[in-house]
């Protein structure tokens, strides 16, 4: 029952690892979207200097501000779960940690 018990840990930290491996690799692509958006961006404030700027323009602006807000929200996500992964990893160890003292009183009696 403890091997199970451990394997089931080491497993659950493995996937919590693999998660984390994970969401930074979104967390780069992320950074990648930034810097994309603030390229467009540059461009789009050199447009807006322009006297007329066409409908379909101003429509890509406020896509472009649409993009860059959800790439924040994205942003605060990741984070938030990066600190879920944490403690999920903090209570797994618990358990472990308290199974191993179940085991241990077990043999004992």
């Amino acid at each position: 029952d403890s091997n199970d018990i451990s394997n089931n840990n080491n497993n659950i930290n493995l996937d919590i690892s693999l998660l984390k491996q994970d969401i930074a690799n979104k967390n780069n692509d992320l950074a990648e979207y930034k810097q994309q958006l603030k390229e467009v961006t540059m461009n789009i404030k050199l447009l807006k200097s322009q006297e007329e700027i066409n409908k379909k323009e101003k429509e890509k602006i406020i896509l472009l501000e649409l993009i860059s807000d959800t790439i924040k929200c994205l942003t605060e996500t990741t984070k938030t779960l990066n600190k879920l992964l944490d403690k999920e990893k903090e209570l797994h160890k618990r358990n472990s940690e308290d199974s191993d003292v179940v085991s241990r009183l077990a043999r004992e009696l």
